[in-house]
């Protein structure tokens, strides 16, 4: 017997819509993926990948879709409501409306404002999260966003080595070599 969407949702105590999931898989494909064949390289770069020993590899194309795919329909499905989001922080719908419009919080650009969960901690927001968030372009992808905050950072070092943008604010890190990076991406 399989499973649908909203199965697997309602299992992980998830409230969003297989409409909502949809909407959201597709603006992030949008974002992510162009058709296959609509940018094809020039002959001359194509023989100095497969020189290189990189051919086109038939099917990338496909697994790069279902891994992107996968990876928003995830961000999407696990991200706070602005309801949940007012709730845990305390405040008013209306606030946390007023705080993503200010950029104090990141919020998702696909169906219903969906708060992704990295940006928040069991009481709050990540301190300095605002400075940070400033810094990135308004029209990243979520997954880049997720990406950059979720990955080591040579430049960003508790004692033990790197560590990510979120780990790094979470120990109470100084966000202005975080703000940097993010600006510095741009």
């Amino acid at each position: 017997m399989s499973r649908t969407l909203s199965d697997l949702l309602r299992e992980h105590g998830i409230d969003a819509t297989e409409d909502e999931i949809a909407q959201a898989t597709e603006a992030g494909l949008g974002w992510v993926l162009t058709a296959p064949g609509t940018t094809a390289l020039p002959t001359d770069e194509a023989a100095l990948l497969d020189a290189a020993g990189l051919p086109d590899q038939p099917g990338a194309y496909a697994r790069a879709a279902a891994t992107a795919t996968g990876a928003y329909a995830a961000l999407v499905s696990t991200a706070l409501t602005v309801s949940e989001a007012a709730t845990l922080l305390g405040v008013t719908e209306g606030r946390v409306r007023h705080r993503i419009a200010r950029r104090d919080l990141h919020a998702l650009r696909s169906g219903r404002k969906r708060l992704p969960r990295w940006q928040f901690t069991d009481d709050g927001v990540l301190p300095g999260l605002p400075a940070v968030l400033r810094g990135l372009t308004q029209d990243e992808h979520p997954l880049a966003t997720l990406a950059f905050m979720t990955t080591r950072q040579p430049e960003l070092d508790l004692g033990d080595g790197p560590v990510s943008p979120e780990r790094w604010l979470r120990a109470g890190g100084d966000p202005a070599p975080v703000a940097a990076l993010a600006t510095a991406r741009r």
